[in-house]
């Protein structure tokens, strides 16, 4: 990913606005002991931490996706069950944005997810 960062910041692309940079297929599933989740080892060798701090002092921001069901719709583990888990860990890695997408989540949790949003 260092590369593509390199790629947008030195062909100018940062500088009119493309300042944000994505990933929708960052995991490699769960810590069986903890239930966090954990970065892709071949993609992400030094961490999401790192792959932040990397972006950020390239003046980018990173958004990371997830799902509020069990599963992405490109089949990564979701964030059922693991809500609270998943924010705490995607805020110590200083994700700037999250998508959070409802692929797989049964309509009653839907439901519940846009009354609570309603309420921000």
């Amino acid at each position: 990913m260092s590369k593509s960062t390199d790629a947008l910041v030195g062909g100018g692309y940062a500088a009119a606005g493309y300042v944000q940079v994505s990933d929708d297929c960052w995991s490699a599933g769960r810590k069986k002991t903890t239930g966090e989740h954990l970065p892709d080892p071949a993609r992400f060798s030094k961490g999401m931490k790192a792959l932040v701090k990397y972006l950020h002092s390239k003046g980018l921001k990173f958004r990371i996706c997830s799902d509020i069901g069990s599963k992405t719709c490109t089949n990564y583990a979701g964030s059922e069950g693991y809500k609270d888990l998943d924010a705490a860990t995607f805020a110590s890695w200083v994700v700037d944005f999250l998508k959070l997408c409802g692929f797989n989540m049964k309509k009653e949790r839907f439901e519940e997810w846009c009354k609570n949003l309603v309420k921000l």
